[in-house]
């Protein structure tokens, strides 16, 4: 990519908190097409002729900063006119120094470069790059903006003309050539990409005594307040962000324990012009309350909304059943898989983190294989772990196997073998550290079945089953790599990866399994086992025996953390106990999601108990747990990578008279909808083009079908 990196600071060095406007004009004429490509340190608008191309914001994607940047690609074709053109950008912090200390922050100023090829008429490319033609200024709305702590921004100080060409800018400065080395390799990112994918209305507005409004969205999400109020000039409005709400000496306040160090408030200071609408453009917070203080009048519908802002998706999958607390968890998952996709999967949208955990991203790549229309959102990811050169992988496959897991998932689910070719040699080079550490023995520095139940809800008390869940991640990683080298044509490497995990296997049930169950009945390590299907069916019998009255015995309550929870609808349903499974998610009492959701919750949370200095209210780590409803509930397995074939097997359970599914494959749109009435069961399904099912029925009854819409009904044993 052509032209110079540019910054506003001549020595390098970490600018201030305001954001830069920097401008460019140039002539254009004979266009056919014109293609404008852009990589930035932080992130930045980009503007032609006072018009955004497209509507993604927060770009560009995070990258390894010394090591891997992403640079975006535009077509302005349409957006330039005969004559003189303007290009504009708008530059934020995005992950600078201000970041997180895991996020991987960049150094130094904002900085970035843009190459514009005007292609002509008569075949010629003519480009436009960036130099110290470029000018920019710091006297700008921005007093500040910062992702974790706000915008502030003073609409008083605002002059759009100088967006436009023939603005007068002989007062701006000249940009300078960054005198920093900059190493990182560049390289396209083509999408998805974050963007404002929905609004939403308040349910409740609170009036406070003090002049202080609280909304209440009624769902917690990622992204920002939007405004669209009158106020006069120099007015100044703050709104703050929370996930929840607590009663004060009568009244509502903001509980902002779980931002943390975040104080996640944008400042709007008005223009005096009319009606004035506002959203901030370089920060976003995990909220579901806003408290907004400033204003002058009860706003009214319009006045107030949340914007909803995340890595776009084509479509999500719709599940809905007719029990209103399944149909909430499924939406609890759903919200919390939207709210942590930003550049790369995160761990929560509130606190002062917000940075990606391929740990998390591990314990739900099933059920987002499901949710998520096929694309290469999480291959980027992969893209920007395997090229952290400074990345110190923990040799615990329960932090490390996501890199493993992300080039499975999509060979298998989206009949995509390119990354498993792509990343082999890296694949294998990081599995045999792995199994070569500590002498082979199983690592015990790792976070196992992370935040299974726990009155503390803090980071030490947060371990659970920890070598009992690494022998479960090395047999599944192994697995994995023995199933792609097969696919690949590497017997050698197949043969060996095989070896591996059978031997994980023994030594497993050597170390974990007496008397019939692993580890004294506790339910992750027995999920594990029978997950995994490593024991003989004697022993399978005595160990589903003894787990489920283990269950039982626990009053029908979970004690799983984030890898045992993605196996328990599974597990349970393929031990005739869907209802069991059912019962621990719907039980009111602690712990179970439905206690979360009749205390408010309308995302995931982090800890079973809701509370600690570890407690996030929308944590996707947990959403693993719906992988049952689509496998199980819904009954749809892939028995040909990509969905090119199908199991379509619903399980039945007292708890569900009525189901709908609908998501998209890599090979079109899969519908399944079942009801029972009148002691008879009815199955509708559609399978897209060029796919095949295996349809069984309750009663035992197997039909295979092709593509096209088919119904089916038998009747129920009572």
């Amino acid at each position: 990519m052509q032209g110079s990196w540019l910054t506003t600071e001549e020595n390098g060095n970490a600018d201030p908190e305001t954001c830069a406007f920097v401008r460019k004009t140039f002539s254009a004429s004979d266009i056919d097409y014109a293609t404008l490509f852009i990589c930035s340190y932080g992130w930045y608008e980009l503007y032609i002729n006072g018009i955004r191309p497209d509507s993604r914001i927060l770009s560009p994607s995070k990258g390894i900063y010394d090591y891997l940047m992403f640079y975006e690609a535009y077509d302005i074709t349409d957006l330039l006119e005969s004559g003189e053109n303007a290009v504009s950008l708008v530059l934020g912090d995005g992950y600078n120094l201000n970041a997180n200390v895991y996020m991987g922050k960049y150094k130094g100023a904002k900085r970035f470069k843009v190459c514009i090829n005007l292609h002509k008429t008569d075949g010629s490319v003519e480009r436009i790059v960036s130099d110290e033609t470029w000018k920019f200024t710091l006297d700008t709305p921005f007093i500040s903006n910062n992702i974790y702590n706000g915008e502030i921004y003073d609409a008083s100080k605002e002059n759009k003309e100088w967006l436009y060409k023939g603005y007068d800018d002989s007062e701006w400065n000249r940009m300078f050539i960054s005198p920093l080395k900059e190493k990182a390799k560049l390289y396209c990112d083509i999408g998805p990409f974050i963007k404002i994918n929905e609004t939403l209305n308040p349910k409740k507005i609170y009036k406070c005594n003090d002049g202080r409004y609280i909304f209440d969205f009624g769902q917690n999400m990622s992204g920002f307040v939007k405004i669209n109020l009158k106020g006069e000039r120099g007015t100044r409005i703050r709104i703050k962000t929370a996930e929840r709400i607590k009663e004060f000496d009568g009244e509502y306040i903001l509980d902002t324990e779980t931002n943390r160090a975040a104080a996640s408030t944008d400042t709007y200071i008005f223009s005096g012009n009319g009606i004035e609408s506002y959203c901030p453009h370089f920060t976003y917070h995990g909220f579901r309350y806003a408290e907004i203080t400033g204003l002058n009048e009860t706003p009214i519908k319009g006045h107030i909304t949340a914007c909803v802002v995340h890595t776009e998706s084509e479509s999500f999958a719709y599940f809905k059943t007719d029990k209103k607390m399944i149909n909430r968890i499924y939406k609890n998952a759903l919200w919390s898989v939207r709210s942590n996709s930003f550049s790369f999967p995160s761990d929560c949208a509130a606190r002062d983190e917000r940075t990606p955990c391929p740990m998390d991203l591990f314990c739900y790549l099933k059920s987002a294989m499901y949710m998520r229309s096929p694309d290469e959102y999480y291959l980027r990811f992969l893209k920007y772990l395997y090229s952290d050169k400074k990345y110190a992988p923990r040799f615990n496959m329960t932090w490390d196997g996501c890199m493993i897991a992300i080039p499975w998932y999509y060979m298998a689910y989206n009949s995509n073998i390119i990354p498993a070719k792509r990343y082999y040699s890296k694949m294998k080079a990081l599995t045999i550290k792995y199994l070569n550490k500590n002498n082979g023995k199983i690592p015990l520095d790792s976070f196992g079945d992370w935040c299974a139940p726990n009155e503390e809800g803090d980071y030490l008390t947060s371990f659970s089953s920890v070598g009992e869940t690494e022998y479960y991640m090395r047999i599944t990683v192994c697995r994995m790599m023995a199933d792609m080298a097969e696919k690949l044509g590497k017997t050698w490497d197949f043969e060996f990866f095989t070896e591996k995990a059978i031997s994980a296997e023994n030594a497993y049930k050597k170390e974990y399994f007496k008397n019939g169950v692993f580890s004294s009945a506790k339910q992750s390590p027995n999920l594990y086992a029978l997950s995994l299907d490593i024991l003989n069916e004697k022993e399978k019998a005595i160990t589903a025996k003894k787990l489920k009255e283990e269950i039982v015995l626990n009053g029908n309550h979970l004690d799983v953390g984030i890898f045992g929870i993605s196996h328990f609808i599974e597990v349970l349903s393929n031990l005739d106990a869907a209802d069991t499974a059912l019962e621990c998610f719907l039980n009111a009492d602690y712990p179970s999601f439905a206690n979360q959701i009749n205390r408010g919750a309308t995302t995931l949370w982090e800890q079973w108990c809701g509370k600690g200095d570890m407690s996030s209210n929308n944590h996707a780590m947990f959403a693993g747990a719906i992988n049952g409803f689509f496998t199980r509930l819904a009954g749809i397995v892939p028995l040909e990578n990509g969905f090119e074939a199908v199991r379509i097997k619903p399980v039945i359970t007292k708890y569900i008279k009525k189901l709908d599914l609908k998501f998209d494959s890599v090979k079109g749109k899969y519908e399944i909808n079942y009801k029972m009435a009148g002691g008879e069961f009815f199955l509708s399904v559609n399978i897209p083009p060029n796919t095949k099912a295996e349809i069984e029925l309750p009663n035992g009854e197997i039909f295979k079908v092709g593509n096209g819409k088919f119904e089916f009904k038998c009747g129920l044993q009572s």
